[in-house]
């Protein structure tokens, strides 16, 4: 992202890592960046992933912020607990929080009753329709199991079975991101913030929900990803999703 040249993009959407590990000292992270300093949390992050061990800090938000035409607009996911690290990591960066938007699924009930037999038929379309999404164009990719896509599971466990597994990967995918979002809710949020003609930005595009998304809106969109496995997988989801916009 260094490397690109300022003003380069008209929007910014992104899901960026969430810190999903323990809770950090808040006296701590805001020494280290108030200093210009990256924090570094021990431990793993969402499914014990290293690169989710904690929130981007100010540092990589100044990138994405000096590539960020000015008045651009940045679409920013961000999980429930650590919402305040990343608002105050993008407020240190440059950024002006102006609103929330807030994204609303159903993941079952983790600490009550199981509900799932009365609406196995709804879950099961959910889920191959979901499936569907996460695997278009990667027809050439391996299949992973159920498994292997969460962290080592056993077939038939408890734990893979249970509701918090997350939709689509209870049945293994090619796509082996664990966040895959859907392409709907990207499409909305690249045609929000993105002028006609404009090119959107993802600094942290994964498996390329964001870059699949802009593809059908007839956008040219660039994203930067560190791991050559999601790169891989981005490139192909948006070049599957650039001739299916092409075809129609």
């Amino acid at each position: 992202m260094a490397s690109l040249p300022a003003n380069s993009f008209d929007s910014i959407v992104t899901d960026p890592p969430y810190g999903l590990s323990k809770q950090p000292n808040m006296r701590e992270v805001l020494k280290h960046w108030l200093n210009g300093d990256d924090y570094t949390a021990s431990g793993g992050g969402f499914m014990g992933k290293s690169w989710d061990s904690f929130v981007p800090g100010p540092k990589t938000w100044e990138q994405a912020f000096r590539v960020l035409k000015p008045g651009g607009y940045a679409v920013v996911f961000a999980g429930s607990r650590t919402v305040d690290l990343m608002a105050t990591s993008l407020r240190l960066a440059g950024f002006e929080v102006v609103d929330m938007l807030h994204w609303l699924y159903g993941s079952g009930f983790p600490k009550s009753m199981d509900i799932g037999k009365a609406i196995d038929a709804q879950d099961a379309v959910a889920e191959r329709r979901a499936r569907q999404d996460r695997d278009e164009g990667l027809e050439d990719f391996a299949l992973a199991t159920a498994g292997e896509m969460t962290g080592g599971r056993a077939e038939g466990s408890d734990g893979l079975n249970s509701p918090r597994s997350g939709a689509g990967r209870t049945g293994g995918a090619r796509n082996v991101h664990p966040t895959v979002k859907p392409t709907a809710v990207m499409r909305w949020l690249v045609r929000l913030v993105t002028p006609p003609g404009g090119i959107p930005f993802d600094p942290f595009c994964g498996s390329g929900s964001t870059l699949k998304a802009a593809a059908l809106e007839g956008f040219n969109a660039v994203g930067c990803e560190m791991d050559p496995q999601y790169a891989a997988i981005a490139r192909a989801r948006e070049e599957a999703a650039r001739c299916k916009k092409q075809s129609t």
